[in-house]
């Protein structure tokens, strides 16, 4: 019988660079948020000539993809002052908030980037520590810079039983 890992450590250090605030969006803060998304004119997300399975609004700033440039967009709305104003000060002396994208996911739509070709994979994981089993290779090493003996690593095994592609000109879908 294998045991079953946690996904989460409950104790984990923080990345170097990284800092936590609990309880940063306050209870009224979040109303406030959920009220206000709930109002936005969200548009389908295009990137040249592909749309994207999600929905959103820019504030500030967005990105054309057509012109491939930075684009003035609608100003920051006011029910968001309250939290920019907090981001601002929690980030530091010079942080000024000046693009805000606020992005809707249906449910069931995966969530990834690559410049070179997007693949899911859906299936049953399980969560595996023995590095015994890791078949580590140097190629892992730009990443894990303590190679198989950096802390907290996980081999993460999919019994996969559906793989969807795209590569900017082909797009498949792979039942297993």
């Amino acid at each position: 019988m294998s045991e079953q890992f946690s996904l989460f450590d409950k104790v984990r250090p923080e990345p170097e660079g990284l800092r936590y605030a609990a309880e940063f969006v306050t209870p009224a803060i979040e109303q406030e948020l959920i009220l206000g998304i709930q109002t936005l004119p969200l548009q389908p997300f295009h990137f040249g000539e592909f749309e994207g399975k999600r929905r959103v609004a820019s504030f500030g700033f967005r990105y054309d993809y057509d012109l491939r440039q930075l684009r003035r967009a609608e100003p920051i709305p006011g029910w968001l002052a309250e939290l920019v104003a907090n981001v601002e000060t929690f980030g530091g002396p010079g942080v000024r908030i000046q693009q805000i994208l606020c992005t809707e996911y249906g449910v069931g739509v995966g969530i990834g980037f690559t410049d070179a070709i997007y693949v899911a994979v859906e299936g049953k994981a399980e969560l595996n520590r023995d590095k015994a089993v890791f078949n580590w290779t140097s190629d892992l090493d730009r990443w894990f810079d303590k190679g198989v003996d950096t802390p907290n690593i996980v081999l993460i095994k999919i019994k996969a039983n559906r793989i969807t592609y795209w590569d900017g000109e082909e797009e498949g879908e792979i039942r297993v």
